[in-house]
């Protein structure tokens, strides 16, 4: 990873230095707790399994399993040693998130709406590749 000059970074505005700093170490368990136990198993999990078809579990579990590990490894260790780690957990969680959202939408179009046409669910894994 690249470093900045220290120089050259106190030159740069306020909002931007802000945004290049670390996420403070206070925050990295309590962000930790509120990123997978509410935003992803509220919203994502409950509704996930309720109409358990079990396609849908098999693909979502291995995910879900992961980041719950790896959230109750970061609570464990020394949250001085987690800031980077905290930055990864962060880009996983979104990916994790970002995949079971797109397959709790199939599931919502398959259950709730009775859409059973393939070219449906082409196009609807063409259109979020693209975006």
């Amino acid at each position: 990873m690249k470093k900045l000059n220290e120089t050259k970074v106190k030159e740069l505005p306020t909002y931007v230095q802000k945004q290049l700093q670390f996420v403070g170490v206070n925050q990295v368990k309590s962000s930790t707790i509120v990123m997978v136990l509410i935003m992803l198993d509220l919203f994502i999990a409950i509704p996930l399994f309720y109409p358990l078809t079990p396609v849908f579990f098999y693909i979502t579990i291995p995910l879900l399993f992961i980041t719950h590990v790896w959230m109750v490894r970061l609570l464990f260790k020394n949250p001085y040693s987690t800031q980077f780690e905290f930055i990864l957990f962060i880009g996983t969680y979104g990916l994790v998130s970002a995949v079971c959202f797109f397959i709790l939408s199939i599931k919502m179009s398959i259950h709730y709406l009775y859409i059973e046409s393939i070219s449906y669910y082409i196009s609807s894994l063409r259109c979020s590749l693209l975006s």
